[in-house]
């Protein structure tokens, strides 16, 4: 029987990315047993996590490999677009930079309400630019009583997903409410892609008053 659920999963997908053909056999305590290793070698190997996040392996047909750090990535990058979030709400721009490659992407759906009342760019290029739209253009826009409500916050090794609602008196004074969904991509520890989806048509209705055609 395999144990996969017992072992995390980041510690399993690091394994992999060595090129081990991961198995786990048994778990005792804190020790869990692989096999098999590459190369066709079928002898099971142990592998110790420690406290300190290494894994020590001791295979007995090998000289290679006898520790790696293992990153806790998925979570990581979790918490990292956590904190991102709470710097967007800072409304300070050099902190939002801060959080994405000089060479970043967000790219929203052409012809969104936001960027047709705001007339920016649906696809924005660069931490600089994106910073900027965030912190200084949405708030032209979005002017006050502005709450977001996360319904879901998904991580898988470098992509992390976040649906929210967002709600918001527009500089108009009508109210808006709109769901939405982001997909991060994250390169080296920072925010490398953003993919942005929303209901288009009830953005348009809200800052318009009308659908989209």
């Amino acid at each position: 029987m395999e144990f996969l659920h017992a072992i995390r999963l980041d510690q399993v997908r690091a394994c992999r990315d060595l090129g081990w053909a991961v198995r786990v056999v048994r778990i005792t305590g804190g020790t869990g047993y692989f096999g098999p290793i590459p190369a066709g070698r079928r002898r099971a190997g142990r592998a110790q996590v420690r406290a300190d996040g290494v894994m020590t392996s001791d295979f007995r047909q090998s000289k290679q490999l006898s520790a790696f750090r293992v990153s806790g990535m998925t979570q990581e990058n979790r918490e990292l677009v956590q904190n991102a979030w709470r710097a967007f709400a800072s409304g300070d721009a050099d902190r939002i930079s801060a959080f994405f490659t000089e060479d970043a992407e967000w790219r929203a759906p052409a012809g969104n309400a936001t960027a047709v009342a705001l007339d920016v760019p649906s696809h924005m290029v660069g931490n600089r630019a994106i910073a900027h739209f965030i912190a200084e253009d949405v708030p032209r826009l979005f002017v006050q009583d502005v709450s977001v409500t996360f319904a879901g916050l998904y991580a898988d090794g470098d992509c992390v997903v976040v649906e929210e609602t967002m709600s918001a008196t527009l500089a108009g004074g009508n109210s808006y409410v709109n769901d939405y969904c982001f997909v991060f991509v994250l390169k080296d520890g920072l925010i490398h892609r953003v993919r942005e989806y929303m209901d288009t048509a009830r953005g348009h209705r809200m800052v318009f008053g009308e659908a989209s055609s």
